[in-house]
């Protein structure tokens, strides 16, 4: 399985877009610049987010993107989807005779996908934006000379 650098920046793009707050929309530049992603990519990105229902638009010199919805309503998993298609783990999922424990791998690799499932699933936006938070404000900054 490979979370691909497209949907590692979709993630980061909508934890922009969450951390904004809802105060109107952001423009391509800015969360390109905030979160080190190429302009040009970002803007296919958030075309797919769009296609997706993951975030809406306007165009113009008020325009930008924002978030469709509540960032408590849309998880990790769902992102990644609408980007890379279903997360999957690969691996081969018949039993060999050859290999006395070929089921056994097979359901642990099952089992792997499903926690990774889980996880990207219960995680939403919210909550990166919380995590976030509470690093950045336990972080006292030493001003002594």
């Amino acid at each position: 399985m490979i979370i691909t650098q497209k949907g590692q920046y979709a993630v980061r793009a909508l934890f922009a877009l969450a951390c904004s707050g809802g105060d109107g929309p952001l423009k391509i530049a800015d969360i390109a610049i905030d979160q080190g992603i190429p302009a040009r990519f970002l803007e296919v990105i958030l075309g797919q987010l769009k296609q997706g229902g993951v975030v809406d638009s306007r165009r113009g010199t008020d325009g930008g993107y924002w978030l469709a919805k509540s960032p408590r309503e849309i998880n990790v998993r769902q992102i990644i989807e609408a980007i890379d298609g279903p997360i999957e783990i690969i691996c081969n999922p018949e039993s060999s005779p050859i290999v006395p424990a070929s089921e056994m791998f097979s359901n642990f690799w099952k089992g792997a996908a499903a926690t990774l499932q889980q996880h990207l699933d219960k995680t939403s936006l919210a909550d990166l934006v919380d995590s976030y938070e509470k690093l950045h404000k336990s972080y006292v900054p030493n001003y002594s000379i």
